[in-house]
Order: structure tokens, then sequence, then C-alpha cells
């Protein structure tokens, strides 16, 4: 939100997050839109001359040196661009009264667009630019809403919704396995996970779990000398109960971060994103420290979009009133009823 002495503006789409459908190869041809809508809200506390009022949707691009043999900006590229114009008039001025002034917005949008992603090799960025232009010595008031593209994964084979079971064997020391609900994991989610540890040997002693996305980043830009890579670890948080009343059979929650800590996975022709669930299973055996690691193969998507919004304040805050009003003839209506017995209940 922009304030500028008499004017302030705000940037209102329906939706911060824009969610574009997956697109197979046989739809590129005719791809798919999704439609971004929205509001743009102009506050004068006076009167004001205006010369134009519009609003930009705009995404970039931009190749970053990392992981290239030059130390400079692989430059900038756009991807989109597209200009609505609530007012304009280049000859004269309009004059816009005192108040507040509402201005519907729609752009569609192709399906084909990249997702945001913010890496070492290069960041792709949405945004929403309103622009008001007036008379005087500060002619031009700008207010920018950053977007947010994620794309549905819906195009995956059958068995990444079942469940997977990680199992081997230590010979002579120890069988284990890891199973998961399903290789989809969604950004904020605590994933049930179960683990299981038949030893062989009297003196093993389980020690704990740990647990890490191992995050894989691979960049082929134009001006690179081959594809760049890069990966990095992230700890994920975890809890565990035991199972079964065995401390080698258990049941442990695992925490996957938001989207301020994990990518989500991506396949673009400059960048590709994925991931892998790294188990480390520690456990004592003839008063050594030893270690198991298993790796799945996972997909990161981004936590769904909540479609129900919340009420503003001024409409809470009635319905608050209505409810505290009603309340006294609710309250004298039940005062004399009596509560249901359980044998009631179960007659019933």
């Amino acid at each position: 939100m922009t304030i500028t002495g008499n004017i302030k503006i705000e940037i209102k789409p329906i939706h911060d997050r824009v969610f574009l459908p997956y697109t197979r190869v046989s739809e590129v041809e005719h791809p798919v839109e999704t439609t971004i809508q929205g509001k743009v809200l102009i506050h004068l506390k006076k009167a004001l001359k205006v010369s134009s009022i519009t609003l930009q949707l705009e995404g970039y691009l931009e190749e970053k040196a990392f992981g290239v043999k030059s130390f400079k900006l692989q430059g900038q590229r756009c991807l989109v661009k597209e200009k609505r114009i609530f007012l304009g008039s280049p000859a004269s001025l309009q004059s816009l009264s005192a108040g507040s002034h509402v201005f519907d917005f729609s752009f569609n949008v192709s399906s084909e667009l990249p997702e945001t992603v913010c890496s070492p090799f290069l960041d792709i960025r949405y945004r929403l630019v309103a622009v008001l232009k007036k008379s005087g010595l500060s002619s031009k008031v700008k207010q920018v809403k950053d977007l947010s593209i994620y794309r549905t994964c819906d195009d995956f084979e059958s068995d990444v919704y079942s469940a997977v079971t990680l199992a081997n064997s230590w010979p002579k020391v120890m069988d284990y396995s890891v199973a998961l609900p399903s290789k989809i994991l969604t950004l904020g989610e605590i994933v049930p996970v179960e683990f299981h540890l038949w030893p062989h040997l009297k003196d093993i002693k389980f020690l704990g779990l740990e647990f890490s996305l191992v995050e894989d980043i691979t960049y082929s830009g134009r001006n690179a000398d081959g594809a760049a890579n890069t990966k990095r670890w992230i700890g994920l948080k975890s809890t565990c109960t035991t199972h079964d009343n065995l401390a080698a059979n258990k049941l442990v929650r695992v925490h996957i971060p938001n989207d301020t800590r994990v990518r989500c996975d991506i396949n673009h022709e400059l960048i590709q994103i994925r991931h892998k669930l790294e188990v480390r299973i520690l456990f004592e055996s003839h008063r050594k420290l030893n270690s198991i690691t298993l790796r799945c193969l996972v997909v990161i998507q981004p936590e769904p979009e909540i479609e129900e919004d919340l009420p503003s304040y001024p409409q809470s805050f009635t319905n608050q009133l209505v409810e505290a009003s009603n309340s006294e003839v609710e309250s004298l209506e039940w005062a004399n009823v009596p509560l249901p017995t359980y044998e009631t209940i179960l007659a019933q």
C-alpha cells in the first residue's frame, strides 16, 4: 500500500498466489489460461486532477552469474507485460472527487508461464504495478504488489500417490524399513513416517532418526558452458512416538517447512529443481556409533489455496453484535430445558 499525502493506493488481487494448471505436450498449441482478478483502490482525502491510472502485470526472468564462467549478470528477460488503463486522457486532466475509487481488473495468463522461483542461478518474479499520474511536482504515484505463481502437478504416474516403503538389510546386523504415505509432500505438511528395526544382535541400541530434504538444482542457461548444478541439505524437525510398545518400532511425524525455506519442484527449460527425502538411522553396536542412510525421490508441492475468505473487521464485528443481542433470548429458551442423559441418547 502506497500513501503519499492526499493519495493512498491499494492493489487487492483475489488471490496473492496463482495456481497454473499442468500443460501436457499435446495441449501446447492451445494452452489453458488462468484469470487473475482483483481491485485497485484509490483513496483521496480531497479532490484530485488525474491524467491517467493504469495497472500493469509484469513478469521477469533474471539469470545470474553464479555457476557460470562470467562475473556479469546474464541479463533479464521479460516473460509477460500487460497493461490495463482505467483512466487516460493525454489531452486533459480528469477530476476525481474525495473518497474511495474502485477499479476492477482482470488478466488472462498462459499456463506456459514458468513458476515463481528464487535460486542461486536465476530468479523468476511476477508483480502488479499501479501508476497514478497527476499534475504537480511529484507527478507519479506508484504501488507494487508481488504475485507468486505455482503449478498444479496432476500429471504424475499413479505410483507417486501410493505408499512408499524403503526396506533393506545389513547382513547379520539388522533388517530395517521406513514407510511413507506418499511421494508427494506439501509445504507446511506434517508427514507420518513409520520406522521398523529388526536387530540380529543383542547389543544394538537404537539412538534416533534424522530427516533431511536434499534439494538438487540444475541450471541450463544459454550462456553456460554445459549445465551447472548445486545441492543443499535442509534439516527437518520431527517428533517420535513409540509404536507397538517396542523401542525399535516407531511412528515419526516429520515437519515439512514452508516455502521460505524450501523451493517447490520445478521443470523449466532453464532450471530444474528436484528433491529427495533422506533418512539416517542412528544406532550403537559393540560400543560404536553407526548410521544407515536411506533416500527416496519425493515431489514438493505448494500448500493449497484456501478458498474461503475471512470476513472484514466491520462485518465480523457486526455479526458479533447480532449474536450478542440474540444470546439473552436463546439463554432464556434453554434455561429450563434439561440436558439429555446417556440413556436417552442411546435409546434414540
